[in-house]
């Protein structure tokens, strides 16, 4: 299976940042966190659709296009959707499940590193640290 990520060389590109770090009002902050999680749900949807799993979302694999849309990279640890018995990921967003001996579904563990992401966005903490 071969994942390719295409970007215009003349486009930057750029991490993603939290919106509460751009010492912006809670409204705003709230908005643009809005915005981002949407498009990070929306980049699962396609990638689950195709069948395809993550297993490491996390904000340092997110990208910002030149318009500020929110791009998903880093597929290395993808795999084709399936139940797994795997562990793998960055531990901080990776769902319990994945830590027990039984099966888990992995497009599930990816909403939960999405969930994480979100909390990040609003509170520029980790949930269980």
């Amino acid at each position: 299976m071969k994942i390719l990520l295409a970007c215009g060389l003349e486009k930057q590109i750029q991490l993603f940042v939290p919106p509460v770090l751009h010492h912006q009002t809670r409204l705003s902050t709230m908005i643009q966190s809005k915005k981002y999680f949407t498009q990070l749900l929306q980049a699962l949807q396609y990638i689950h659709d195709k069948s395809v799993a993550h297993r490491d979302l996390k904000p340092q694999n997110l990208l910002l296009d030149y318009e500020g849309n929110l791009k998903v990279s880093d597929f290395g640890l993808s795999t084709p959707y399936s139940v797994s018995t795997t562990i793998v990921g960055t531990q901080a967003f990776m769902a319990p499940e994945i830590f027990y001996p039984e099966p888990y579904n992995s497009c599930a563990t990816d909403l939960f590193s999405a969930a994480i992401i979100l909390y990040i966005m609003m509170t520029l903490q980790l949930p269980f640290g």
